[in-house]
């Protein structure tokens, strides 16, 4: 079954905190990425930042074989059927959801999307109030 909105912002920022101590990657919500790992932003990119992953909150239409113009380069994405890892120029799925195949996630792209060995299943994502120890809105 596919992650829901809430459900995929929270594994993408447990991603983020797990694997970003530094703080070097910027979180972004996009509209698009292309068979590159370009990724046209849904907002203007937060300064200071060099290196970003992507929420892809809506599938249908989103992963493209090509986006022209304005667009920024993204080393993951996240959307509601799991994770892809950008590697050397192509599309790489590490991770599904539950219940989700590849062959769901590739009927959304245009590219052919590659498939890792060690593809693994999306643990759970965490409740609200596990994401950084601090509780969600209206939890506290």
């Amino acid at each position: 079954m596919p992650l829901s909105r809430a459900e995929l912002e929270r594994y993408a920022r447990r991603w983020k905190s797990e694997r970003d101590p530094d703080d070097a990657v910027a979180l972004l919500e996009v509209k698009a990425i292309d068979a590159a790992g370009r990724a046209r932003p849904a907002a203007p990119l937060p300064e200071g930042r060099r290196r970003y992953a992507a929420i892809l909150a809506s599938l249908p239409g989103a992963i493209l074989e090509r986006i022209d113009g304005e667009a920024v380069e993204v080393e993951r994405v996240f959307c509601d059927h799991g994770q892809i890892e950008v590697r050397g120029g192509e599309l790489v799925i590490v991770e599904l959801a539950p219940g989700a195949s590849a062959s769901e996630l590739q009927a959304f792209a245009e590219p052919t999307l590659r498939i890792t060995h060690e593809v693994r299943t999306i643990d759970h994502p965490p409740p609200p109030n596990d994401v950084v120890g601090r509780p969600a809105p209206g939890q506290d």
